[in-house]
């Protein structure tokens, strides 16, 4: 999936598309990252969480700020 911005007045949302560019998770977040094992950190008001590519939330929004997981940081092998 690729990350979409859609502009809204003068912020943005954003969702997630397809290859044919059809949205799978509509643009309702603050901001979205790239998927990475199976989880994406997004921006829901004022804090950032997790969701899977279902759009489920994993990890409630409960951050000030969230990356992309990577097999390094959680012990994973390269």
């Amino acid at each position: 999936m690729a990350i979409v911005a859609i502009k809204k007045g003068k912020s943005f949302t954003y969702g997630f598309i397809d290859r044919t560019g059809k949205f799978v998770l509509d643009p309702i977040y603050n901001e979205a990252s790239e998927f990475q094992l199976g989880l994406a950190p997004v921006k829901i008001g004022k804090k950032f969480g997790y969701i899977n590519s279902k759009g489920e939330i994993i990890i409630k929004p409960k951050f000030d700020n969230a990356f992309s997981f990577q097999k390094e940081q959680i012990g994973g092998t390269k």
